[in-house]
């Protein structure tokens, strides 16, 4: 617990640095193209709700954004004890927001995704072994099979997805809105505060929802120079689940994002970014740790409305309540 403390406050540490020393420049944020939009993808976090990080200006007044993200991840998280998931999934999210005035933004995302047995796995083990990394019991399961599998505890059976129940789903759709509080012209510090809410439509049974009205707010902030941006986030989500899981998961959970932005031009950037995520389920191996994901990123902006991002994604410190590698591919247009 302690170890985790000291991580945190040492991540807090970083951004409130980094925001310190961006925030010398004269440069408008404005001319960021802001962080990589890539929410959480820890395999017991896809299918809760999730903040996905955005640049903190809005649409300007009476104009729409809309973003198409598409995410690839292989899971491999094993304890053989209580829970296996083998998979991988590709989420398809559109996001479509609104400036309502000079302040305030509203929107909605529609996710769809696809979960099956995978390609990676024979890529993911014969990187391992060239560079002599553990592949985590990797070897003893079946290549490109699709299971999650969770003991069932206190006599209540056992809880498994098999390959009959891969396939595309659609999850619950994200509702939100974001309040500008400060730095709304791109001068400064932009401070941004916004909610989101999740109400449950979709099946519980093949964990497309959490078949719970769950709800999170949001603060987020950032600053730039002519050649560095720095980004944050904090957030936090409250959960009314009741997935078939046979596991206690916890229902208040944080989060922590930072990002840094460095503009080869004013078109393109480079980014390197991460996210910490409160444990999912107290005692349960390392579903009762923090998640660590890091993302390193490139975003171009093509013409006036256009920008495209790509990004890879990695998990760090704890290895089994997070994706072993993702790509994430998104295209925003401002009107």
């Amino acid at each position: 617990m302690a170890s985790r403390v000291r991580i945190w406050r040492v991540m807090a540490l970083a951004l409130l640095a980094g925001v310190g020393t961006a925030a010398g420049g004269d440069g408008p944020l404005r001319g960021a193209l802001g962080p990589i939009s890539l929410r959480a993808h820890s395999p017991a976090t896809i299918l809760r709700l999730s903040p996905t990080p955005e640049l903190a200006l809005l649409a300007r007044p009476g104009t729409f954004r809309v973003a198409e993200l598409v995410s690839w991840t292989n899971y491999f998280d094993y304890d053989p004890e209580r829970y296996v998931v083998d998979a991988e999934a590709v989420r398809v999210a559109t996001r479509v927001a609104y400036g309502v005035n000079s302040r305030l933004e509203v929107g909605v995302e529609l996710p769809f995704s696809y979960r099956w047995g995978g390609v990676l796995d024979a890529t993911i083990e014969g990187f391992h072994r060239f560079f002599s990394l553990s592949n985590g019991q990797r070897e003893r399961q079946p290549r490109s099979q699709y299971r999650v599998w969770v003991k069932g505890r206190e006599g209540s059976p056992d809880f498994e997805l098999r390959h009959g129940r891969s396939g595309w789903g659609g999850e619950d759709p994200i509702l939100h809105g974001r309040l500008c509080l400060g730095g709304c012209l791109g001068e400064g510090v932009a401070v941004v505060a916004g909610a989101m809410f999740k109400p449950p439509l979709q099946r519980t049974h093949t964990l497309y929802s959490t078949g719970g009205h769950d709800f999170g707010f949001t603060l987020s902030a950032a600053t730039a120079t002519p050649r560095l941006a720095v980004h944050g986030m904090v957030a936090g989500m409250r959960y009314h689940e009741r997935t078939p899981l046979p596991i206690q998961l916890n229902r208040v959970q944080y989060s922590l994002f930072t990002a840094v932005e460095y503009r080869l031009s004013p078109r393109t950037s480079w980014l390197l970014q991460g996210l910490a995520t409160s444990p999912t389920a107290k005692g349960f191996g390392d579903f009762g740790q923090w998640s660590f994901e890091a993302t390193l990123g490139l975003k171009r902006r093509l013409g006036a409305h256009w920008c495209v991002e790509v990004g890879l994604l990695e998990n760090l410190l704890f290895y089994d309540n997070s994706p072993d590698v993702g790509l994430h591919l998104g295209v925003t247009w401002r009107q």
